[in-house]
């Protein structure tokens, strides 16, 4: 995640479009580069249903390499991240490769405070990164391989203060959208998302 949730009462506004997962990790910082080993875990969509199942079946971390940017206009980051799918049955084992990039900021507004926030992000294999997990990392097939779900999602807030540091307003718009291979999966499978909110504070 390269950037705050956006300013809005509701603390997980715009969703839709939010890169977040508290997990463990390992992380190590110099000056605007982070670089982190996370929690594995693959999610799931088994062949032909909706659900989504947690493997439990992990070897290697997840890998994120992050630089940020900083000057008086504001904030940005771009960050990348590379993982390893992985699934075992009785009979098989298969693994498949996950990777994203995301980009986002804090662009300052005028001389009252406003600002302007963003993000995007798009990859194959994120799951549950993604928008609390509303999608899984993979879908299995009929010949028991593993599928990684291309994604797209992100979203545009502005947030206007009436009065310096009192009273303000956010508006935002996000989206969500994943391709799953429709061969592999049912119809009802989580596929897009959208949501635009405002609140005045």
């Amino acid at each position: 995640m390269v950037v705050v949730v956006p300013d809005e009462i509701d603390f997980s506004g715009a969703l839709d479009g939010l890169v977040s997962n508290r997990q463990p990790q390992i992380r190590y910082k110099h000056k605007n580069w982070w670089f982190a080993l996370e929690n594995p875990e693959t999610t799931i969509n088994p062949f032909e249903s909706e659900a989504v199942q947690v493997t439990d079946s992990e070897i290697l971390p997840d890998v994120v390499i992050r630089r940020n940017f900083n000057d008086k206009r504001g904030t940005w980051g771009v960050a990348a991240m590379i993982r390893t799918l992985h699934a075992r049955d009785t009979s098989n084992r298969q693994s498949a490769i996950g990777f994203g990039l995301t980009t986002g900021g804090k662009l300052l507004v005028g001389k009252k405070g406003d600002d302007l926030r963003m993000m995007f992000t798009g990859g194959m294999g994120l799951g549950r990164y993604l928008s609390a997990n509303f999608i899984a990392g993979a879908t299995i097939d009929q010949e028991r391989e593993l599928n990684p779900i291309p994604s797209l999602n992100g979203y545009i807030v502005y947030n206007h203060f009436w009065m310096p540091k009192t009273l303000s307003s956010s508006f935002s718009v996000a989206a969500f959208q994943a391709f799953s291979d429709q061969s592999v999966s049912v119809l009802s499978v989580n596929n897009n998302a959208y949501s635009k909110s405002g609140n005045f504070k």
